[in-house]
């Protein structure tokens, strides 16, 4: 608060003034540089990179050792996998966190071969990264 006073030949006059300052910086919680005291966002927010590892082989034969085939991923916020087969027919579609196939189709277990996946893992701040 600012308290002016001015005095001009016998007169004087009051003003006060508020100055409210409102703290600027990163206020979304899920980014790396997120300020919990700040009041307004400055478009300073910085995201973690989603990252991916993706296993080249599963072996789902009921010996609970590589059981599922799923994706390894880092700063996801959703993960879209969908496994095909040589001749290009998805045996499996799903996302969410950790979308995981369990070597199987239509409830029937798939023959041991080569299969293809295509995924998109989306992290925050709308980062994606494509494959397949």
């Amino acid at each position: 608060i600012v308290q002016l006073i001015a005095s001009e030949a016998g007169c004087s006059d009051t003003m006060t003034l508020a100055i409210s300052i409102a703290m600027c910086g990163c206020t979304d919680p899920s980014a790396l540089n997120y300020d919990p005291g700040a009041q307004l966002n400055n478009g300073s927010c910085i995201y973690a990179v989603p990252m991916v590892e993706v296993p080249n082989v599963f072996t789902p034969d009921g010996d609970d050792v590589n059981e599922l085939f799923l994706l390894n991923t880092t700063n996801a916020v959703n993960v879209e996998m969908t496994i095909f087969n040589r001749w290009g027919n998805t045996m499996f579609h799903g996302s969410g966190l950790n979308p995981s196939w369990d070597g199987k189709s239509g409830g029937n277990a798939v023959e041991e071969g080569t299969y293809f996946v295509k995924y998109i893992v989306s992290g925050y701040n709308n980062q994606k990264i494509e494959a397949g």
